[in-house]
């Protein structure tokens, strides 16, 4: 049987592994606008040409879709503590009864 301790302990852990899930986010996040869109703007204003459009293009979608990883992780952590939140009170409900519970042995 769980103990209160050890569900607590569980809840803990699924909030620090959707804390590690937003900061991931977070650094994906910023990797796409910072430090990947300064990229693109500097290789934008040196290369000029069909091709340049054409990388362009392809590394606006790649900003894109790492973006959208970002968001996806982020919405993926929220659902971590919702289901775990949920998962504790349901836990805690089952301790709290079975601890209530006697049993008459005759």
């Amino acid at each position: 049987m769980a103990t209160r301790e050890s569900i607590e302990f569980d809840l803990r852990q699924a909030r620090a592994q959707a804390e590690k899930l937003d900061d991931i986010a977070n650094s994906l996040g910023s990797l796409a606008k910072d430090k990947f869109g300064s990229s693109m703007q500097r290789l934008s204003q040196n290369w000029r040409g069909e091709n340049a459009d054409a990388y362009l293009a392809k590394g606006s979608a790649l900003q894109g879709n790492i973006s959208s990883s970002a968001s996806r992780l982020h919405w993926i952590a929220g659902d971590i503590r919702t289901i775990a939140q949920n998962i504790y009170n349901a836990e805690m409900a089952a301790l709290e009864t079975a601890e209530r519970r006697s049993y008459n042995n005759t």
